[in-house]
């Protein structure tokens, strides 16, 4: 109550919010994503097609947007193309938000709470070094999706979402 959700609980348990509070089954390799996100500034992760790496990040950005005070995070998602972004995370991220029954709305590749923006999908162009500036919430979790293929200099770019106070980099 203090911290003004009530999953404030699970701020040190990823794992935990994704079981306790979504009731749902993750493996140990997810699992071991989870808690590398929470402990770590930077979590890549190298792997396979159709291993439930999209089915995990959905729940970890809804983790990342409920377990911080209102206000004071945000989440950024990108990935190869806009296509990607539009199609293949963010349908799990809306699936979470309407089976949860999370606050906000959630719409095509942006969700709202309380007329402020939580999480946002972006495809900036390859050029555009300035895609990700202007982000500095006190949480910022940044995710980007087939990682492996992403442009360099947008990842340059995601350098500067990362001098928030508490920033997480989750590679796929």
């Amino acid at each position: 109550d203090q911290m003004g959700t009530p999953f404030a609980l699970w701020e040190d348990d990823p794992a935990g919010f994704v079981e306790v509070a979504l009731g749902e089954t993750i493996w140990e390799a997810q699992r071991r994503i989870a808690v590398s996100l929470r402990d770590n500034e930077r979590t890549m992760v190298p792997s396979s097609h159709s291993c439930g790496k999209t089915h995990l990040v959905a729940r970890l950005v809804a983790w990342w947007v409920m377990v911080h005070p209102p206000g004071t995070s945000q989440v950024i998602t990108t990935g190869l193309s806009w296509d990607h972004v539009r199609g293949q995370l963010w349908p799990h991220i809306r699936y979470v938000h309407e089976r949860y029954r999370l606050p906000g709305v959630c719409l095509q590749t942006e969700w709202q709470i309380d007329d402020r923006f939580v999480a946002t999908g972006k495809s900036p162009a390859p050029q555009n070094e300035a895609a990700f500036s202007g982000i500095h919430d006190p949480y910022v979790l940044a995710v980007v999706d087939e990682a492996g293929a992403f442009p360099s200099n947008l990842g340059m770019s995601l350098e500067s979402v990362m001098s928030s106070g508490h920033p997480r980099l989750l590679a796929i």
